[in-house]
């Protein structure tokens, strides 16, 4: 591995990912409680597939994956994505701009299905159905929305790393999800939860991608759209984030992993790493043993 990060062929990455972009349909969504969030549309020349909402996980935007939306096109999908409420390009509801908020990760879901709506089932496309791919807190927002519309509107779901339970060091999970409870009760709720801000999480410092990705060139390229736009990049979530998180975990896993889990309602696959950095993989083994039949995990 060359010393030097980000790569000079990593700059090359970033010229092909922004003329690739400046072909897409970039524009602002206004959801129901008013916050503008930012979209991409990306219809190949020769759409012959259903549409396809791609949801990115945290601390990113659609603009990290130019690559896989190319791809998706090349196949004859039509691509729709947005970027999450306070990261991204989209607005934020809190300050400081690098801190990622939400009151309810139900809003996330009602984000989606608000999109979704208005960019695909109200312009001929309402009885058609669409596919959803996503990866980490994308991959359970895009669980639960799949769950939300049916197999009358979604043929299958499709998440890489889902975020079905997180990481919250120092603290085991059950004793994270009473922080959760107690912090915002306490009026810290739209502060940096324990261990953030991180300023190693800086482009300038340009080390941390290297540890959520084996493409040395990828993370380089992200390194470098962070630089180009500054505003996509995140210090850390409030703790509200953290226990709407924890909670929107908690019962998905109660609902649908172990013994007592319900059979999932829409066909499924998902794609497990060998380990995150912030998401438990555990969580997606076990949701698959539960929903054996339902769909299928590649490791």
């Amino acid at each position: 591995m060359s010393s030097e990060f980000p790569s000079p062929q990593s700059l090359s990455t970033l010229k092909s990912a922004n003329a690739f972009l400046s072909t897409c349909n970039r524009s602002s969504f206004t959801t129901s409680d008013g916050l503008p969030l930012s979209t991409l549309l990306h219809t190949p020349p020769n759409p012959n597939k259903e549409t396809v909402l791609f949801l990115t996980g945290w601390n990113e935007s659609y603009v990290k994956y130019w690559d896989v939306i190319r791809a998706l096109g090349g196949e004859g999908y039509t691509v729709l994505t947005f970027d999450h409420r306070s990261q991204g390009f989209s607005g934020r509801t809190v300050e400081p701009h690098d801190m990622s908020h939400v009151e309810d990760f139900e809003r996330y879901v009602k984000d989606a299905l608000e999109v979704l709506e208005e960019r695909v089932f109200k312009v001929g496309e309402g009885t058609r159905k669409i596919s959803i791919v996503g990866h980490s807190m994308g991959g359970l927002i895009s669980l639960l929305v799949s769950e939300r519309l049916g197999v009358e509107r979604v043929n299958s779901v499709s998440t890489v790393a889902p975020m079905i339970c997180f990481k919250t060091p120092p603290f085991p999970w059950k004793i994270a999800g009473v922080l959760g409870k107690v912090l915002p009760a306490i009026g810290l709720g739209e502060q940096y939860t324990v261990g953030f801000p991180k300023d190693n999480w800086e482009p300038s410092l340009m080390n941390w991608p290297l540890k959520c990705t084996h493409s040395v060139e990828r993370a380089g390229c992200w390194v470098r759209q962070q630089a180009e736009a500054p505003i996509i990049s995140l210090a850390g979530p409030s703790n509200t984030w953290v226990a709407s998180a924890w909670n929107a975990c908690d019962e998905f896993m109660e609902k649908y992993c172990g013994s007592k889990g319900s059979k999932y309602p829409v066909p499924w696959i998902m794609i497990r790493p060998t380990d995150d950095r912030f998401v438990h993989c555990e969580s997606q083994d076990l949701f698959a043993l539960t929903q054996k039949g339902g769909g299928g995990i590649v490791k």
